[in-house]
């Protein structure tokens, strides 16, 4: 495992660098992973495979190789694993001028990636994984855009506009979050009532990432984490119809282009 993380680690380092070395590195790793027998780390070399082909202006080699690797990340229920090789088939299917495929792997990994957010457990980890994923935001909006100047759709105008002001709106929420900022018309106890559904939310779902790990059956846990989510909802709804102004401070306002 050491060895093949090695390897996919140093094809990495060379296609950066514009070395076509690069694929065969990450084609050893692949074969040491098989050896392995892990459906997570098969995924991540295969991404790391297909972004190799991207970085070396091979962009349509990259696509079998990212399909391949979403396939089996979400075998392996590696959600963030499976948010960064959608992303890089967006960027692929970009590359290609394929807009419309583009668009639609940039929103898959924009969903993953944001029901992710929520699990953090600390809003300065919210802040940097926002931070870290905003290449998700940027990819569908230089998507949209040229789809946009290519078909003069102007639905494609306003899709790029919303998914920038989205990205933007989630950076400035993160920030207030940091500094402590909380909506004035909510009381303290329906605030403390949802971030402790949150802790335990998060709590059941480590729980249920170490099942998985273990090869145990999760789904009890799976179910227990379908229910907790959906408490936290309908508190988050209850206190957002409390009082509307709220919802701007704990979720981001989706502003049109009108």
């Amino acid at each position: 495992e050491g060895a093949a993380r090695s390897l996919d680690a140093l094809g990495t380092m060379e296609s950066s660098l514009g070395d076509p070395k690069a694929i065969e590195r990450h084609l050893a790793a692949l074969e040491l992973q098989r050896s392995i027998g892990s459906l997570r780390f098969d995924g991540q070399t295969l991404t790391s495979l297909a972004a190799a082909y991207a970085r070396l202006d091979r962009p349509a080699e990259a696509i079998e190789p990212l399909e391949r690797a979403i396939k089996l990340l979400q075998q392996a229920r590696a959600q963030n694993d499976e948010a960064y090789a959608w992303f890089r088939l967006a960027r692929a299917q970009d590359k290609l001028g394929n807009y419309p495929k583009a668009i639609a792997a940039a929103e898959q990994s924009l969903q993953i990636s944001e029901g992710l957010r929520e699990r953090l457990a600390s809003d300065e980890a919210r802040a940097y994984y926002s931070a870290g994923i905003r290449w998700y935001f940027d990819t569908y909006v230089a998507s949209a855009m040229k789809s946009y100047r290519q078909s003069g759709d102007r639905e494609l105008l306003e899709l790029g506009f919303r998914v920038a002001e989205q990205a933007r709106s989630r950076s400035l929420l993160d920030m207030l979050a940091l500094v402590k900022v909380k909506p004035s018309g909510v009381s303290s106890e329906a605030l403390a009532k949802l971030d402790r559904l949150r802790t335990e939310f998060r709590e059941l779902d480590a729980r249920q990432k170490r099942a998985l790990v273990l090869g145990e059956d999760g789904s009890l846990l799976e179910q227990a984490l379908t229910e907790k989510l959906g408490a936290y909802e309908r508190e988050h709804l209850l206190m957002t119809r409390a009082d509307p102004r709220a919802a701007q401070l704990l979720r981001p306002p989706r502003s049109t282009l009108k």
